[in-house]
């Protein structure tokens, strides 16, 4: 991605590093992902949609892979619901998976 200078300059202007504001605008989106699930079981319902799995493939492996970086892991284990989301999806689709274990051994992809 190309950066205008324009935004560059708004970057130092403010004093923000381009990481700060990306961790920034990661942890808003969790916060407003959190609040439209809110305490149903999926975002559009009770089955399962390939929003949901999109979402999971992007929530899981921060929560369950061992990343030197703890931010966002920490941001969303501050958001339940999203875990808890995490958590029954693994356990719907992997009902083998080893249940509490937060790490995922071996590449992610």
């Amino acid at each position: 991605m190309i950066l205008s200078k324009s935004f560059t300059t708004l970057f130092i202007i403010q004093n923000i590093s381009y990481s700060q504001q990306v961790y920034a605008n990661a942890q808003i989106c969790l916060n407003s992902l959190s609040g439209i699930l809110g305490d149903k079981k999926y975002f559009f319902g009770d089955e399962l949609t390939s929003f949901d799995a999109t979402l999971y493939a992007y929530l899981c492996p921060t929560l369950k892979k061992d990343f030197p970086n703890k931010r966002l892991e920490s941001h969303i284990k501050g958001c339940s619901n999203l875990v808890k989301y995490v958590d029954r999806i693994t356990e719907e689709l992997f009902p083998d998976a080893h249940k509490g274990k937060r790490t995922i051994s071996g590449p992610i992809w």
